[in-house]
């Protein structure tokens, strides 16, 4: 019979899915920046759900992550500098994609909170043999460099937009998963050709605004 255990929601990236973890007899709230042990390495994330007793042979719960510890100022300060490390990451990863001339988006770095492992995302209309990248990028980074291919949609939630209604696509703001597309749903988005009724002007303000809102810096969770 599986036994009760206090399972914590936790995030470490806006508008993901809460992953359900162990946090053992930790006194944990909303809000709260915490350390994790995941199969992939260190996470540092904050809690969206407080904690409850549940089972974790249940299918929400993620029973090889655990909290290891409360967040500290010192953790936090890591964090931000992680975030800044992972942008130099991203712009070496489009630079050697460049160079082996591989046909490929890249839209994301993510480095684990222990920095033993960088994930790498990408989006592509086909199978892409990104090994060589793959060795170049171990070579420069000095760690476990992982590559990992998306959908179309998963590349527009990364990378960002504006929507046809000119907020910020919702994927990106915050849905965390995307349900099955069927024919209906196709053919009620208006193809690329009916967009260039609105003209030019709108086509320019939009990105304007696109670029006034990337310039603005992300709230803190």
């Amino acid at each position: 019979m599986n036994s009760l255990s206090r399972i914590v929601g936790v995030r470490w990236r806006e508008a993901d899915p809460v992953i359900y973890v162990d946090a053992g007899d930790m006194e944990l709230n909303q809000g709260n920046y915490v350390v994790l042990h995941t199969e992939k390495g260190q996470e540092f994330g904050w809690v969206v759900r407080q904690p409850r007793n549940l089972v974790l042979a249940q299918p929400e719960v993620d029973s090889s992550a655990t909290v290891v510890r409360k967040g500290t100022a010192s953790d936090f300060g890591r964090w931000q500098q992680l975030k800044e490390t992972v942008d130099d990451a991203l712009k070496l990863a489009r630079s050697k994609a460049r160079e082996l001339q591989l046909t490929m988006k890249i839209v994301a770095t993510h480095y684990t909170f222990d920095r033993s492992r960088i994930i790498v995302t990408f989006g592509a209309e086909g199978r892409v043999d990104f090994r060589p990248l793959l060795r170049e990028l171990g070579t420069a980074l000095r760690c476990r460099v992982e590559l990992r291919q998306i959908g179309d949609r998963d590349v527009a939630k990364l990378a960002g937009g504006i929507g046809r209604c000119g907020r910020v696509l919702c994927c990106s703001a915050w849905m965390t998963k995307f349900d099955a597309i069927g024919i209906r749903m196709a053919k009620e988005q208006a193809p690329a050709h009916q967009r260039r009724r609105f003209g030019r002007g709108l086509w320019t303000a939009t990105v304007l605004l696109a670029i006034r809102i990337r310039a603005i810096p992300p709230s803190q969770p």
